[in-house]
C-alpha cells in the first residue's frame, strides 16, 4: 500500500503545479492575489476527488479495509469546498463587482447582496415546504430528505449534460485542431467577433473617461467647499484611476461617445456619491473588458500567423520567409514568443533566448510539418475511445452487470499487488470524466462576466464562476462513477459513507439513475450530428453567415499586422 499512498502524493504534487499554470494561463493581468488564491484552492480542491477517490477504491477492493482516516480527508475535502463555494468565492464575486471606495463598504455591500439574495432563496424553500407539508402530510425528516435528494438530483443532472456534450465534443476539438485549413477559417471568425468586442469594450472605457473628465469640470466650475469635501475624495480615486490604466488604443476623438448623454442629466445627480459608486463599477468593469479585449485580439493575429505558417510547411515550402529566418518579426507583433514545442497548447509567452533559436526553429519545423497534425488525430482517437468506454458503462448503470471499467478494476481481485492497478484505472477514468465535464463548463458563453478565456483573458469573475461550479460539482462526479461501476463493495468506501444520506428524486415512479444513461446519450448524439445546430436552423432562427465573417476577419487580421 506504501507504493499506492507514493502514487496518491505524486499526483497532489502534479495537480498543484498544473492547477498553478492552469490558472496563470487563464487569469489576466489585472486579476487580484486574493482572487488567484482563492481560485487556486478551489481548482486544487476540486480536483482532489480524481487523487483521493482511486486511493479509496484501492483501500476498499485490494485491502478490504475501512481507513478513519480517508472519511478525515473526505470530510475536509468536502467542508473546505462548501465554504469556498458557498461562502468565500461568492462574497469575492459581489466585492470585486461593487464600486465602492473604501474595504468597508465593499464588504458590507457585498455581504448586503448575498444576504437578500439568500433571504429570497430561504423564503421560496420555506412557502414550497409548507406546500409540501399541507398537501401530502409528509414529516419534517421527509421534507428534509426530498431537498437533499433534489439538490444532489440536480448536480448529477448537471454533470449528465455536461459530460454528455464534453464526451463527444472534446475528441471532435481535437481533430479539428489537425486540420489546419478549417483552424484558419475558425480563427478569421473569431477575429471578426473579436474586432467588434475590441472596439465595443474601447468604446466603453471611452465612455467612462468622458464621463469622469465631465464631473471633474462641474466641480471646478461649481465652487463649492461642501460639495468638494463630499465628492472630492471619490472623483479623485477615479482619475487616478484613469491616469494609471496604460490602454494605448484609444480614439484620437472623444467625439464619439455612445452611452451617455450629458445634456440628459441633471448636473447634480453627476456629482451624488451613488452616482458616483454606479460609474466606478461600470470603470473597473471598463478596463478589465478593454484589457482583456485587446489580450485576445493581439492573440488571435499572433495565432493567424503561426497557424498560416503551419499550412505553409505542410504543403512542403519549409520556414516561411520571416519566420525561421527572422523569427523576430512576428513575435514583435504581438510581444509573444511562445516555445515552438507548444505551439498546440500556445500558453505562454516565453521568450526564447538566442543560442536556443536555432534549436526551437528545427524542432519547430519538425512539430509543424511532421508531428502536429498526427498528434491532434492520435489524441482525438484515444480520447474518443475512452468516451466511447465511458458511455458504454453508464448504460449499464441501472442493471446489474459490471461495467467495463468496473471489470478491468477487479480483474484480479485479492492481491495486493493490484492496488496500483485499481488506483490507475479509476483515476484515469476519473479524470477523464472531469475533463469532459468541467471543458464545456470552462467553455460555456453566456457573456463576457462568466465566460473562461485564454491565454491572459479571463476576468475575476469568470474564474470565481467557473471555480464555484467546479468545486460543487466534484463529489457528484464521484458519485456518478460509483454508480456506474456497479462494485458491491464501493459501498464500503469512506466516499461513500460520506455521501450515503444523499439519494436521488424519482421521476415518473423510476429512480433517477435510469434516466441519467439516456439523457447523456440523447446530449452525446445531439453533439455529434450537429442537433442543436439543426434545431436551431428548424426553428427559423438566423445564424451569422461563416464565409463572409470569416473574409472579414482575414481582412481584419491582415489590417492589423
Amino acid at each position: 500500500m506504501s507504493a499506492a499512498i507514493e502514487l496518491v502524493a505524486t499526483e497532489f504534487v502534479l495537480l498543484a503545479i498544473g492547477c498553478f499554470f492552469l490558472l496563470r494561463y487563464y487569469a489576466a493581468s489585472m486579476v487580484s492575489m486574493d482572487v488567484f488564491v482563492a481560485v487556486y484552492f478551489s481548482w486544487v480542491l476540486g480536483f482532489a476527488s480524481v487523487l483521493f477517490l482511486p486511493y479509496d477504491l484501492s483501500v476498499t477492493l485490494v485491502e478490504s479495509e475501512h481507513s478513519v482516516l480517508l472519511e478525515r480527508v473526505w470530510k475536509f475535502v468536502y467542508w473546505s469546498t462548501f465554504i469556498l463555494a458557498w461562502a468565500v468565492l461568492p462574497i469575492q464575486m459581489e466585492y470585486h463587482g461593487s464600486g465602492h471606495f473604501s474595504f468597508k463598504e465593499k464588504m458590507w455591500d457585498s455581504l448586503y447582496n448575498l444576504v437578500f439574495s439568500g433571504i429570497l432563496a430561504l423564503l421560496a424553500g420555506v412557502i414550497y415546504i409548507i406546500y409540501m407539508v399541507s398537501t401530502s402530510g409528509g414529516t419534517f425528516s421527509q421534507v428534509i430528505g426530498f431537498v437533499m435528494a433534489m439538490g444532489n438530483t440536480y448536480g448529477v443532472l448537471l454533470i449528465t449534460l455536461l459530460m454528455g456534450n464534453g464526451l463527444v465534443a472534446l475528441p471532435m476539438h481535437l481533430w479539428r485542431l489537425g486540420d489546419i485549413e478549417r483552424g484558419l477559417r475558425e480563427l478569421y471568425l473569431s477575429a471578426a467577433y473579436a474586432e467588434e468586442s475590441f472596439q465595443d469594450a474601447r468604446y466603453e472605457l471611452e465612455d467612462c473617461e468622458a464621463e469622469i473628465e465631465t464631473i471633474v469640470g462641474l466641480l471646478e466650475k461649481s465652487g463649492s467647499a461642501t460639495l468638494r469635501n463630499e465628492v472630492g475624495p471619490f472623483v479623485d480615486i477615479l482619475t487616478n484611476k484613469v491616469s494609471n490604466f496604460q490602454f494605448a488604443k484609444r480614439s484620437k476623438s472623444r467625439a464619439y461617445v455612445r452611452g451617455f448623454q450629458f445634456d440628459k442629466v441633471d448636473d447634480a445627480v453627476l456629482t451624488t456619491k451613488k452616482h458616483l459608486v454606479k460609474l466606478h463599477a461600470r470603470l473597473m468593469t471598463a478596463q478589465l473588458k478593454a484589457r482583456a479585449s485587446e489580450r485576445r485580439w493581439n492573440v488571435l493575429i499572433a495565432e493567424s500567423e503561426r497557424q498560416e505558417e503551419i499550412a505553409v510547411m505542410r504543403a512542403g515550402s519549409g520556414p516561411s520567409a520571416g519566420s525561421a529566418t527572422d523569427s523576430s518579426n512576428s513575435s514583435s507583433s504581438s510581444n509573444n514568443n511562445p516555445s515552438f514545442l507548444f505551439t498546440l497548447c500556445n500558453p505562454w509567452t516565453w521568450r526564447t533566448p538566442e543560442f536556443l533559436r536555432p534549436y526551437c526553429e528545427g524542432l519547430y519545423v519538425l512539430w509543424a510539418q511532421r508531428l502536429y497534425v498526427h498528434s491532434c488525430r492520435g489524441a482525438a482517437i484515444v480520447c474518443g475511445a475512452f468516451s466511447v468506454l465511458i458511455l458504454w458503462s453508464e448504460m449499464l448503470m441501472s442493471s446489474q452487470l459490471h461495467s467495463p471499467i468496473g471489470l478491468m478494476m477487479t480483474a484480479y481481485p485479492g492481491q495486493t499487488s493490484n492496488s496500483v492497478l485499481v488506483q490507475g484505472v479509476s483515476f484515469v477514468a476519473l479524470m477523464y470524466m472531469s475533463m469532459c465535464t468541467y471543458w464545456p463548463l470552462f467553455r460555456l458563453n453566456i457573456g463576457w462576466t462568466y465566460q473562461l478565456q485564454g491565454p491572459q483573458q479571463s476576468s475575476p469573475f469568470s474564474l470565481i464562476f467557473n471555480a464555484e461550479y467546479l468545486s460543487r460539482l466534484q463529489f457528484t462526479i464521484g458519485y456518478n462513477f460509483l454508480m456506474y461501476l456497479n462494485v458491491p463493495q464501493t459501498s464500503n468506501t469512506a466516499f461513500n459513507q460520506l455521501m450515503q444520506n444523499i439519494e436521488l428524486i424519482p421521476v415518473f415512479g423510476t429512480s433517477f439513475a435510469v434516466y441519467i444513461p439516456l439523457i447523456m446519450l440523447i446530449v452525446a448524439l445531439l453533439t455529434l450530428f450537429d442537433g442543436f445546430g439543426r434545431i436551431v436552423k428548424i426553428l427559423g432562427i438566423e445564424r451569422e453567415d461563416a464565409s463572409s465573417d470569416s473574409h472579414n476577419g482575414f481582412s481584419c487580421t491582415c489590417r492589423n499586422r
